[in-house]
């Protein structure tokens, strides 16, 4: 479990360097979300995390991009999975 409290602006949350993958190959990356803040609160902003594939070179090239809408609110904690796939376009 990875217990976020963020903030009012967007921010990295998480980073990973993968290594070995292969070019034109089809990979899916999968996680859950649970939003901790009630309904009850009254100042908060849903969170909307973004997901960014990138290349490993020094140029970082963006070849794949989503984001998971506003996380809705639950009156117990409920954990929500998300996943997309992508292919590798390079070696790096």
């Amino acid at each position: 479990m990875f217990l976020i409290n963020s903030g009012w602006s967007a921010t990295e949350m998480y980073r990973r360097t993968v290594t070995n993958l292969c070019v034109g190959l089809r990979y899916e990356f999968s996680f859950y979300v649970a939003n901790l803040i009630g309904s009850w609160v009254w100042n908060h902003v849903a969170a909307n995390l973004q997901i960014s594939v990138r290349t490993g070179d020094v140029n970082q090239t963006l070849f794949y991009t989503s984001t998971t809408g506003p996380l809705d609110f639950h009156s117990t904690m409920t954990w929500l999975r998300y996943s997309f796939s992508f292919l590798i376009p390079t070696s790096s």
